[in-house]
């Protein structure tokens, strides 16, 4: 019996053994990644960040918006995101540096796709390790215990970042072709995390009461959508907006944008495409500048 015993825990200690030394060698590796956003994000130390789902991933062209408004910027979107990955992403950027506005996107305060996945990487980061703490307990014994599992999900990420191009869009990842156009669309699975809708509020507070702790200014958008239909967060983004006097830029109504609804600018019902985004760029751009010059 005590045979085995030690057998067991010299297997354990193997096994932590050989984990933490995969996990040094993959944040390594991470670390050297051209894809890496945190690192491009940290070396060129841009003025605005913008974070959202993949709305913004695909709306957002922060070089456009930088000839409108003169404000270098990264667009540090991710598909699935909402508020989480935002106060996560936002506690580990204001950890390096202070950017001058964070464009948050009015996104689910409910619900989460990835976000821990890409978050796990910074689970060293205080903010990003208490979000651990409000998941499930699969979830937070993976990412707690095996470090090697942190990585698991950027390893495609890691490869190609050694071998491919830096980013030249600063985050932005275009679609091209428009909803007019027919054409076969994959739709990618992925697990969803539901939280209570008081969790998300409470986020959203704490990712706008941080940034004002680091002089960070904040600018919330509601992006333009070729069929309107009910946000169910929007009305708490909008209460916050006027507890904490921050400009609510809504891009959604049809009399507040050029777009004008036009099936040529959207790749699908809720994406801009290509053409969209220089449009609603240069929009948004004329928007930035008139909180610059409101709060000089």
């Amino acid at each position: 019996m005590r045979r085995k015993f030690f057998k067991v825990l010299i297997f354990i200690l193997f096994f932590l053994v050989l984990d933490n030394i995969f996990y040094m060698g993959f944040s390594f590796l991470y670390q050297k990644s051209r894809f890496n956003a945190l690192k491009q994000i940290l070396m060129e130390k841009p003025d605005v960040i913008y974070l959202g789902n993949s709305k913004f991933l695909s709306g957002i062209m922060p070089e456009a918006i930088k000839r409108e408004t003169g404000l270098s910027g990264y667009n540090a979107s991710a598909n699935g995101s909402g508020i989480v990955f935002a106060k996560g992403l936002e506690s580990v950027i204001l950890s390096y540096y202070r950017p001058k506005i964070f464009v948050i996107q009015v996104m689910p305060l409910s619900s989460e796709r990835g976000a821990m996945s890409r978050l796990a990487p910074y689970l060293h980061n205080s903010g990003v390790k208490n979000l651990l703490s409000y998941y499930p307990y699969n979830i937070r014994i993976k990412y707690g215990l095996l470090k090697t599992s942190r990585y698991n999900s950027m390893l495609v990420v890691i490869i190609k970042g050694l071998f491919g191009k830096l980013d030249s869009q600063c985050g932005y990842r275009p679609l091209f072709g428009s909803l007019s156009q027919k054409r076969s669309r994959q739709v990618r699975s992925s697990i969803e995390t539901n939280f209570p809708a008081q969790f998300g509020e409470t986020l959203l507070r704490n990712f706008i009461e941080e940034a004002r702790r680091n002089q960070v200014e904040i600018i919330m958008v509601e992006m333009p959508i070729l069929k309107q239909e009910k946000n169910d967060g929007y009305d708490t983004y909008g209460n916050f907006a006027k507890i904490y006097n921050i400009p609510l830029i809504n891009l959604s109504k049809k009399s507040d944008t050029c777009l004008q609804s036009t099936k040529e600018y959207f790749w699908d019902k809720f994406h801009l495409n290509n053409k969209g985004v220089t449009v609603f760029s240069a929009v948004l751009g004329e928007e930035i500048n008139k909180f610059i010059k409101n709060n000089p």
